[in-house]
């Protein structure tokens, strides 16, 4: 299922948790084609191998899950009302590349 920020919202508020939520985690794994999957992979390899060397591949994990959600939920929040679904695999990419600049100024 993918992310749409109004409908998230109205799932929320019509108590719908878990169909709320879901779309956010899987919004981070999708991709608008094969040129947006090969940018990410190349992002994804040059700055997420030093990221799981410096945490260990759990924490890296952590890291890439907890920054595409608060992405997605950020950028959610920007445009409430928009009814166009999200991909957030770039959100999550980006999360990575913020952490590289923090670790490895």
């Amino acid at each position: 299922t993918l992310f749409v920020p109004d409908g998230f919202l109205t799932r929320l508020t019509e108590g719908y948790y878990l169909a709320a939520i879901v779309p956010i985690f899987t919004s981070i794994f999708l991709h608008a084609g094969l040129p947006h999957l090969a940018g990410n992979m190349l992002f994804l390899y040059i700055f997420g191998d030093n990221m799981e060397d410096r945490l260990d591949p759990r924490r890296y994990q952590v890291f890439y899950l907890v920054g595409g959600t608060a992405g997605v939920v950020v950028q959610g929040d920007a445009a409430a009302s928009a009814s166009a679904p999200m991909i957030g695999a770039s959100i999550a990419i980006a999360a990575l590349f913020g952490g590289c600049l923090l670790l490895f100024p």
